[in-house]
Order: C-alpha cells, then structure tokens, then sequence
C-alpha cells in the first residue's frame, strides 16, 4: 500500500482546517488526511473517524484532483419531484391568481383537480421559493384558537 503524502504547507494548512472549519465534515475530512500523512492506514482512519473505508478512499482521490475545494460537500440532489413542470406551473398560476391563505390556496388547487399530496408547510415552502405572496393567518386568531376553545366549537356545530 501506497503512502499518503503532503507538502509541509498542505499539512499546515489541512491541520488548521481540521481545527478551525465551521463545518464539521470538512474539517473531519482534512483531520482524516493529516493522520493518513502521518502514517495511519487508510482502514484504521476510517475506524478512527466513524466512516466507511470507501469515504476515506474517496477523501483521498478528492483531494489528489481537486485540492481543497475537494474537501466541500458535493451539492447532492434530493428525491425527483413528483410534479412534472407543467403541473407546476399550473399550480403556481392558481396561488398567484387566487392568492391568500395556504389553506385557502390548497383548497382551490383541490377544486381545479390539482391535489397536493404534501404538508402545507410544504407547499408554502415551494410557493414562497417561486415568488407567490402568501397571506398570513391573524395572529389574533392563531392565539385564540386553543384546544379546549377547538372542541367546543366542535361539539355545537355537531349540535
């Protein structure tokens, strides 16, 4: 097995990353490759960081073609939408055009028969991410509304 070497400045520099960096796994990171140069083999490094030998292995061929920026989260890509883009579009042309609350929103996405399978908050998130205005519930309301107050009015309507 191959030793793993670094300049006097790139362990200089790998050290105070390990120390200083705000994000944790770059700093793991460049401590895992300042004890590969000291001598650590690849599987003890990846026992004493917690990580799978293959990390440590792709930590290594990182920084050997991209230098430090190797260290950096690759920006990983999250499940696919379920909506194609049209469908989108056409439900932010529904919130645009209709406006207000997210629940009153929903509901005329549920009455055009474009349902949303996710949470409200979901959907206020990915409105607001498109530059559609939501309208926010009263605060007064939000405060007066309580559990107890809730299923009173429940129990007269039922009534």
């Amino acid at each position: 097995m191959r030793r793993f070497h670094l300049k006097e400045a790139e362990r200089r520099t790998l050290f105070e990353m390990g120390m200083w960096h705000p994000h944790p796994r770059v700093s793991r990171r460049a401590q895992a490759l300042v004890r590969l140069a000291q001598g650590i083999t690849q599987t003890q490094s990846a026992n004493e960081f917690g990580v799978h030998l293959n990390s440590v292995r792709a930590w290594i061929k990182r920084w050997q073609t991209a230098g430090l920026v190797g260290l950096y989260q690759e920006k990983v890509e999250g499940r696919p939408t379920k909506l194609s883009l049209s469908a989108a579009q056409k439900r932010l042309e529904v919130a645009t055009h209709e406006g207000g609350t997210i629940g009153h929103i929903m509901q005329c996405m549920e009455e055009a028969h474009l349902p949303l399978l996710v949470q409200p908050e979901t959907v206020a998130r990915w409105l607001k991410e498109r530059g559609a205005q939501l309208q926010a519930i009263p605060q007064q309301f939000k405060k007066s509304v309580t559990p107890s107050s809730f299923s009173a009015l429940r129990s007269n309507s039922a009534v």
